[in-house]
């Protein structure tokens, strides 16, 4: 698949833009040739934090980094983080956003995260692992570390963590959408009416 897509981005069937690699990015400061440019950019890209007063924080969480091209069409504009696992997230990535969550918190602010991910046995796993350590961490932040034969303080109230996919309701309503799709296909394709 990989030779293809390098075949048809080079014969200029597919554009280079369709294709996103995300992993490899540039680090450079922003430069401007003018204090007025400067100013003007600025100007232009100014955008007032609409969560400041809120009593509430939102990020979005997701497993695949396929989705989060579309994920961020919505994120950006609602100004909410955009958080991408690419399966099991390192327990620094964890930790940090678990810091700036608790951070929120202390500003007296309830904390949301819709996850989105997979419904196979990684996928469980991974949210699973990525709730836990989250509770883990923003309990040590919030309430001081403790032994492991004491539970985590608990959260409730202050970090909600919700599925939001795939769940099992949401895979047996594409089957069954999927299924009336085919049928009526069929019967279409054998002129009779579905």
């Amino acid at each position: 698949m990989g030779r293809l897509l390098v075949e048809l981005r080079r014969d200029g069937v597919i554009p280079y833009g369709w294709i996103a690699d995300s992993i490899r990015w540039q680090r450079k400061p922003r430069t401007w040739d003018s204090a007025e440019e400067a100013i003007r950019e600025t100007a232009r890209l100014y955008r007032r934090n609409v969560w400041r007063d809120l009593k509430t924080y939102v990020e979005v969480w997701c497993e695949k980094d396929a989705l989060a091209g579309v994920l961020y069409d919505v994120t950006q504009r609602c100004d909410v983080p955009l958080m991408v696992t690419r399966g099991y997230p390192s327990l620094t990535y964890l930790h940090d956003a678990a810091q700036a969550m608790a951070e929120q918190v202390k500003r007296k602010k309830n904390v949301f995260i819709y996850y989105f991910g997979d419904w196979d046995p990684s996928g469980v796993d991974i949210r699973r692992n990525v709730e836990g350590r989250l509770h883990e961490f923003m309990s040590q932040s919030l309430f001081g570390p403790y032994s492991g034969f004491v539970e985590p303080v608990s959260l409730a109230g202050i970090l909600t963590f919700e599925a939001v996919a795939v769940e099992p309701w949401q895979i047996e309503e594409l089957a069954e959408q999927s299924e009336r799709a085919i049928l009526t296909t069929i019967a279409a394709t054998m002129g009779r009416p579905s």
